[in-house]
């Protein structure tokens, strides 16, 4: 190898590793962890561990299911009652530094946004805010590499990565809210393309289901584009 081929060598290595220190040093995107400190399965079998962890997956491929399918009575009952559910996080993702990444024209500060519109408590008011939110849209939700730990034989932990696409029709489904100012209806069809992870709480019912009782969206990057 030649001088020079060896000194670029030694320096893509170098810089590689920077690289890797200053990703390692910079933290968390997001401070909720999917893996709680406290578990407590005591009493609970091996079989019965791994059906739970079966169950609660069934019950997220059911949520979006239902939701891009528009079935709101399947999508009211993957939730409980007072499920507590904000999905704000999809509006916004992070840079390393904790800084808004902008998206198209549009930067989102989280700190802006009002949560008296995201912020959804019980499973009734849950269907209806998402039914209003996507009357006409074309919405595609897919979930992958869950990540789920019993905190108690009837309460769960769980992450699903998601990737997600919503086609908004040509009237603006958001007139009169929050979101209006950046999802116009005029160039048509804004499209929102999102790439994050849900982090959920779980709880079994006295009918042995499994529904979200906790559900909190966090972006690592969104886009939002129009469509003629």
């Amino acid at each position: 190898m030649s001088c020079t081929k060896r000194s670029l060598f030694a320096f893509s290595i170098l810089g590689l590793f920077v690289l890797a220190c200053s990703a390692a040093s910079a933290g968390p995107l997001y401070d909720d962890q999917c893996y709680p400190a406290v578990t407590n399965t005591e009493g609970m079998n091996p079989f019965d561990r791994l059906e739970a962890v079966e169950e609660i997956k069934k019950t997220k491929a059911r949520y979006f299911r239902c939701m891009d399918n528009k079935d709101w009575d399947c999508f009211q009952d993957t939730m409980t009652d007072d499920i507590d559910f904000n999905v704000s996080g999809a509006l916004y993702a992070l840079d390393e530094s904790g800084n808004a990444h902008k998206s198209g024209d549009v930067v989102i500060d989280p700190n802006q946004i009002d949560q008296s519109f995201w912020q959804v408590n019980g499973a009734v008011n849950v269907r209806f805010w998402e039914a209003g939110a996507l009357t006409g849209a074309q919405t595609m939700h897919q979930g992958h590499m869950p990540e789920v730990t019993l905190t108690s034989p009837d309460t769960a932990v769980a992450c699903f990565t998601l990737t997600h696409h919503l086609r908004f029709p040509m009237f603006n489904p958001f007139a009169g809210t929050p979101l209006e100012s950046f999802l116009p209806s005029q160039p048509p069809h804004p499209e929102l393309f999102g790439y994050g992870f849900y982090r959920e709480e779980y709880e079994r019912g006295n009918d042995g289901k499994w529904r979200i009782s906790h559900l909190r969206f966090h972006t690592f990057r969104v886009d939002i584009t129009y469509q003629r």
